[in-house]
């Protein structure tokens, strides 16, 4: 995992007008509500309430469309975490700093939780798609990136316990969310709450 990889060097940084940002948005509602294999040029048309060409238009065929839901995805979860942090860059972390990051990851509000079964909907499938693969697993190392320089920012009077690389724990923690998203999405409402406290917890 390279440090210095960051979302300029990843096809994340697409830029989307504000025709196609409305249909990648509503790929990702069509998937959330359906499932992966239910997106069709009409259902997302449908949904995002424009005509069937104007999605050909901007996304000619369905990888295309699915593509631009995962990216478009992944850019929505980013923007939570801006919003969280609040300033660009990472200075001093505490580990409940870290928390709240990782926190808008889950699937706590109607956006995250759209967000979170895309992602599962998306890894369920990367195996049977080479194109989804690679893109899932540059996601994947983006999201441990981002991590690895939280923790590398770590305020000094925390430490990592005794032989864990910042590395090994960044792939824990990733471990972590993706194992407590699943959790959630399956959880009752009065529970996830909880399970999100078991993330600072572990």
């Amino acid at each position: 995992m390279n440090e210095s990889k960051n979302l300029e060097d990843l096809p994340f940084t697409q830029k989307f007008s504000s025709g196609a940002s409305l249909i990648a948005d509503a790929v990702i509602s069509v998937i959330a509500e359906q499932g992966f294999d239910a997106i069709s040029v009409r259902k997302v048309a449908d949904r995002a309430q424009v005509a069937p060409g104007t999605v050909q238009y901007h996304f000619p065929n369905k990888e295309a469309l699915l593509r631009a839901g995962f990216i478009r995805s992944i850019q929505r979860q980013s923007e939570r975490g801006l919003e969280t942090r609040n300033h660009s860059e990472i200075n001093t972390v505490t580990p409940e700093i870290l928390y709240l990051l990782l926190e808008d990851l889950l699937p706590t509000s109607d956006s995250g939780r759209e967000d979170a079964i895309a992602w599962v909907s998306f890894s369920a499938n990367a195996d049977s798609h080479e194109w989804l693969s690679k893109l899932y697993w540059q996601a994947l190392e983006l999201f441990q990136n981002r991590i690895l320089v939280g923790l590398n920012h770590l305020d000094k009077s925390y430490e990592l316990s005794t032989g864990l690389s910042t590395l090994s724990a960044a792939r824990l923690i990733s471990a972590l969310v993706n194992g407590l998203t699943i959790d959630c999405l399956n959880a009752p409402d009065s529970a996830r709450q909880e399970i999100a406290k078991e993330l600072f917890n572990g």
